[in-house]
């Protein structure tokens, strides 16, 4: 057996690795790689490629939990506009 050492990537090749993770992924142009690359010194591949994936779940969430909220006003909103307020 050998065992081979790889050291963490650097600032251009973790910038490398999250544009190439994140190629097939739609992405606000508000989201800024070289500074995400930055920020993750010490990050392995394996833990840039496993945080871009939560971040595409959490964005998911998000986006399904203001899908269901909105549908949630809509309903109210007809359910308000038959409704009388009377005074008993």
């Amino acid at each position: 057996d050998q065992l081979i050492y790889i050291p963490l990537p650097d600032l251009p090749a973790r910038q490398g690795i999250l544009e190439s993770t994140l190629k097939k992924a739609p992405l606000a142009p508000n989201v800024p790689l070289s500074f995400l690359a930055q920020k993750t010194e010490g990050f392995s591949g394996a833990d840039l490629a496993e945080f871009c994936q939560r971040a595409a779940k959490a964005a998911i969430r998000d986006a399904i939990a203001a899908e269901e909220l909105k549908a949630g006003d809509d309903t109210m909103a007809d359910d308000m506009m038959g409704a009388e307020i009377t005074r008993k």
